[in-house]
């Protein structure tokens, strides 16, 4: 007896058409299970349609990213624009920055997207630089992505940029690149703690030394601080106000920790003096540090307590 496989083909169509996908996924499975032929047509059919999950991942960021950059055009044409449109900008830039950090896309597409990116960083006037600068980094997911960034940073030769090559250079090891770069830049009192610490950190500590002593006789800004601040603190305490005042900056403003290790560079144990300035004897210095670390078990005793 013939069967009438039009009607069959007919009524398969219907029962696709009004099936549950996770049905679907079932029966697929089921088949593919028992049948080899089956499994390998499926593997075909499907690898040819269906993107796998990190260009799926690609797909996602290039779509946040067609999505936003109209707006970032503007901003960067107008130098900024309206709350709402700068808010919704970096909202979408976070976004992207997120799907990156899962660690999916691909590396050509992480490059490709970097092509997008650095214009805006390179102009600087759409307010968003934070925001892009952290996109950078999150295409970035080994020393290698680090390094070519890097190198779309210094191609840029302006100074935030090159800042940021440099500690790119300085992290993945690129000594000669960072001493380069640094060496472009020595102005300002923590220039100087960059290098020095640097130098500490890799047992260079006689350059170390040597760089610490050139910064405090000619560096800007922070070390300057350093010894003004100590004059207006700590009065009727029994301790130096100098003392006080070097502990009182570092525990207000935690991005001087390089100072701190910079003081511990110049710490000596001959209780004259460093550097020829008496206030930072190395009994003083001695105390502040106890004092900093006595702080620092206090405050890991509360944060356990509080866990």
């Amino acid at each position: 007896m013939n069967r009438d496989r039009s009607g069959d083909r007919g009524r398969l169509e219907e029962l696709v058409q009004s099936a549950d996908p996770d049905d679907l996924q079932d029966l697929i499975l089921r088949l593919a299970s028992t049948h080899p032929e089956v499994r390998k047509e499926c593997c075909s059919f499907l690898g040819s349609r269906v993107p796998t999950a990190d260009e799926a991942a690609a797909r996602a960021v290039f779509s946040l990213w067609d999505e936003l950059e109209p707006d970032l055009e503007e901003l960067d044409a107008r130098g900024g624009g309206d709350e709402e449109q700068e808010d919704r900008v970096a909202e979408l830039l976070r976004e992207v920055a997120d799907k990156l950090a899962e660690g999916r896309v691909p590396r050509e597409d992480r490059r490709a997207l970097l092509d997008e990116v650095i214009p805006y960083i390179a102009s600087a006037n759409s307010g968003m630089e934070d925001s892009l600068y952290d996109v950078a980094y999150a295409a970035c997911y080994d020393d290698e992505d680090l390094r070519d960034l890097a190198g779309r940073l210094e191609a840029l030769n302006k100074p935030w940029p090159l800042e940021h090559a440099r500690r790119i250079y300085r992290r993945t090891g690129d000594r000669e690149k960072y001493l380069a770069l640094r060496a472009l830049d020595m102005e300002y009192g923590l220039d100087y703690c960059d290098l020095a610490t640097s130098y500490w950190e890799t047992g260079e500590r006689d350059l170390a030394l040597g760089v610490a002593r050139e910064g405090l006789e000619k560096g800007k800004g922070r070390l300057d601080e350093l010894r003004q601040v100590g004059t207006a603190h700590g009065v009727g305490t029994g301790e130096s106000p100098r003392h006080r005042g070097v502990l009182s900056l570092h525990q207000r403003c935690p991005q001087l920790r390089a100072i701190w290790l910079l003081v511990r560079i110049l710490r000596r144990s001959d209780g004259v003096g460093v550097l020829g300035w008496p206030w930072l004897s190395a009994a003083a210095v001695e105390r502040c540090w106890i004092l900093r670390e006595h702080a620092d078990r206090r405050a890991g005793l509360l944060r356990e307590r509080l866990a």
